[in-house]
């Protein structure tokens, strides 16, 4: 098995793109993703003239999820502790049409999944979009910094980003030689690290950065109401209760700090002895 890493040129058109946008419009929070597989296409197998199409497999788009807001993420069920998913007939925070979102607490972030892109029988140059919305309390604090990036991987099979084929492949001193079989499988494996924009705004479903029809942007961008602030300082509340608390010494605790030594040293520590209960059990009849 050979195995090796490439970082294919800047110019050339990426075979999945994705967008991560964060909207933040005072209490209200909107996850935005986009996802958009190109045309990929490779020569077939004996015939340089006919291609075929390379679809992206195996897709998953990790957004980061900020550490206070993971409890808004997970829900109590009958057996435990659930993540919440996405729905598709039912109301719900997260909303997507392909694949599967929710959140994974191993990643602690919101996962899409998507099996394949373009689908079969679908045309390339499609966007697909995962939307998840969801309302900050009075209790909630707003992180101050986020992820930068989130994570992106896929798989696309019969494919060479780095254009590499294998020729031939010998085998040294076999028994057989008559029985040695080729086997040549081509797989690239993915990995992106895409930018995450944080906008501020002041509706989350009139956004006049993302909205072209927008006749004045700047006179829309003045009323962004004020950023979620929580009712509670958490500096000031741990000082107030850095107070309580009640400190032992060692010899009301009754622990004592002894000295290491050697368990095959002779010298015995002068330790307090410790209570000793005996049973005789002659006067139960043994």
């Amino acid at each position: 098995v050979m195995r090796f890493r490439v970082r294919p040129p800047k110019n050339r058109e990426k075979p999945l793109t994705v967008k991560c946008v964060m909207k933040i419009a005072g209490s209200k929070v909107e996850i935005r993703i986009e996802a958009m597989a190109a045309a990929q296409t490779e020569k077939t197998k004996g015939d340089f003239s006919s291609k075929r199409q390379v679809p992206c497999e195996d897709i998953q788009i990790r957004f980061p999820v900020p550490e206070a807001w993971i409890y808004l993420f997970r829900e109590e069920r009958r057996w435990g502790v659930g993540s919440v998913h996405a729905k598709v007939r039912r109301p719900g925070k997260v909303k997507q049409v392909l694949g599967e979102a929710k959140y994974e607490h191993v990643f602690r972030a919101l996962v899409w999944r998507i099996p394949r892109l373009p689908e079969k029988f679908h045309a390339a140059y499609r966007e697909h979009l995962l939307r998840c919305r969801f309302e900050l309390s009075s209790f909630d604090l707003m992180p101050e910094t986020f992820a930068p990036t989130c994570d992106v991987e896929f798989t696309m099979p019969l494919a060479m980003i780095s254009n590499t084929v294998v020729r031939s492949v010998s085998v040294e001193q076999h028994d057989d030689s008559d029985r040695v079989e080729k086997f040549v499988r081509y797989v690239a494996k993915c990995t992106y690290k895409v930018e995450i924009d944080y906008v501020q705004c002041s509706d989350l479903d009139i956004d006049p950065i993302f909205d072209p029809t927008t006749a004045n942007p700047a006179a829309n961008q003045e009323s962004i109401p004020e950023q979620h602030k929580a009712m509670f300082n958490p500096d000031e509340v741990n000082e107030l209760h850095a107070g309580y608390r009640i400190d032992f010494s060692d010899a009301e605790i009754g622990a004592k700090r002894h000295n290491d030594a050697d368990s095959s040293s002779d010298e015995e520590e002068n330790r307090s002895a410790m209570p000793m209960i005996q049973i005789d059990p002659k006067q139960y009849g043994y």
